[in-house]
């Protein structure tokens, strides 16, 4: 796989983002990957916009320029059709976190299907009215005196922790915490309940439960990977304390028997094993006309080998040829959605 090097560039990446291939396509990569999230697109720019005002930054023309350039690419070796686009790698894009979950789903179900006994393990805090931020910093410490803890050192060998934050509707009290996928035999949850609540003061809940589906475990944890919260369902100001919260903050780690999971997509890509074989609008734009046009995304749609010297480059020449960058990849299935 390859992945994303620097702000604004994108990288190879196989991520799953729905189970069925789209039919129809516009002429906008954007627009068809912003469908399914975009009340989260929206709270997410007006959160960047009024950070932007108060930090004199422009994340928010990074984040409207996400996916707006797209080209198909053809595996030399394998012969099959990705799609690359730039990317804004902002960590609160929807776009890019939805990659970012997948890249750390695969690495996780790896891991979780060499398991004997999987768990999932959740340590929450009890809710009080303290600041997000003070709330972290806390839930933080407490986690690594419980990693550190004898008993638990010794019956968990090792895991993957992801961080998420709710908000209840109820109290209006945040609720920070953590799900751990661990390499562990059986644990009492009374006993991890009493750990828990002995180093934290008097946070007694905690669930640990077997991982029966592997699949389902890592997408669901992985999701908090990416971004540990909904914003369209929190308002304005909470928006702005979550940004500020978790800025510079990991939102997941790994330990013990676990450290050989990788949750950062590597760096470096191989742009030479990849042949750019059409604009994302010209090869969309021509699937009625072009023979060509339709064998390229057929071969995307269904996941199939395209054969050689199929392209639409001809085309793009023509009309402007700038839009290709070899530093600028990104890489899918008609399934995915790119980091």
């Amino acid at each position: 796989m390859i992945h994303e090097q620097s702000d604004g560039h994108a990288t190879l990446v196989h991520t799953q983002e729905t189970s069925v291939p789209p039919t129809s396509l516009p002429d906008s990569y954007r627009t068809l990957r912003t469908r399914s999230c975009v009340d989260e697109l929206r709270a997410t720019e007006q959160t960047y916009s009024a950070l932007d005002i108060e930090d004199g930054t422009d994340r928010l023309s990074r984040l409207r320029e996400c996916r707006t350039k797209a080209w198909f690419l053809r595996e030399l070796q394998t012969g099959k059709v990705s799609v690359a686009s730039n990317s804004c790698k902002l960590r609160w894009c929807p776009l890019c976190a939805k990659s970012r979950a997948a890249y750390i789903s695969r690495s996780v179900r790896a891991w979780l299907t060499i398991q004997v006994k999987p768990k999932l393990l959740t340590l929450t805090l009890k809710h009080t009215s303290a600041p997000l931020e003070h709330q972290c910093n806390y839930l933080y410490q407490a986690f690594r005196q419980f990693r550190g803890n004898k008993t638990i050192s010794r019956e968990i060998r090792g895991g993957i922790w992801f961080f998420q934050v709710k908000k209840s509707e109820i109290s209006d009290e945040w609720h920070p915490h953590l799900h751990c996928l661990i390499d562990s035999e059986y644990i009492p949850q009374q006993l991890l309940s009493g750990i828990w609540c002995k180093i934290t003061g008097g946070s007694s809940i905690v669930d640990i439960r077997a991982v029966k589906n592997p699949k389902k475990a890592a997408d669901y944890v992985a999701r908090y990977a990416a971004r540990p919260t909904q914003l369209s369902k929190l308002s304005h100001s909470d928006r702005l304390e979550v940004f500020k919260a978790m800025h510079g903050r990991r939102l997941c780690g790994s330990w013990g028997s676990a450290r050989i999971v990788s949750l950062k997509p590597p760096v470096k890509i191989d742009a030479s094993a990849y042949e750019h074989i059409g604009t994302w609008a010209v090869v969309v734009g021509l699937e009625g006309e072009d023979p060509r046009a339709a064998q390229i995304l057929e071969a995307w749609r269904n996941g199939t080998p395209l054969t050689p010297n199929i392209s639409l480059r001809d085309i793009d020449q023509f009309i402007d040829d700038s839009c290709y960058d070899l530093h600028q990849l990104d890489h899918s299935n008609p399934q995915s959605t790119f980091w």
